[in-house]
């Protein structure tokens, strides 16, 4: 939906639009201080809202903590870095502005990075 948003309001001005998602969740999850420290609070009752408790408000608590605030932010600086770095490759004639665009608890990061 986004991509066709685009495509309508850039379309008169020439302008090209190349989107580069920024993830990290899997890789917050995937520290050994995130996941060991889920699977031990998880309780059993109702996995179905646990595991969206644990996908989706487990992010905003971890954030909030200066150990893996930092962490958080750290690693999506280094990924819009990496991102900004493999665009220039594969763009080396490109000079024009770049904007980040986030909701919810990545508006926040990017505000706060910014």
């Amino acid at each position: 939906m986004v991509h066709e948003v685009c495509r309508q309001d850039f379309l008169e001005t020439g302008a090209k639009v190349e989107m580069v998602p920024i993830l990290f969740h899997s890789d917050l999850h995937a520290l050994p201080s995130t996941k060991s420290r889920m699977d031990k609070v998880t309780l059993p009752s109702i996995p179905w809202i646990r595991t969206m408790d644990n996908e989706v408000i487990g992010d905003i608590l971890y954030y909030f903590s200066t150990f893996h605030g930092h962490e958080i932010l750290y690693m999506i600086i280094n990924k819009l870095n990496a991102a900004y770095s493999g665009f220039l490759e594969k763009h080396p004639e490109f000079n024009g502005p770049v904007s980040l665009v986030a909701h919810s608890l990545g508006g926040l990061i990017c505000y706060e990075i910014l």
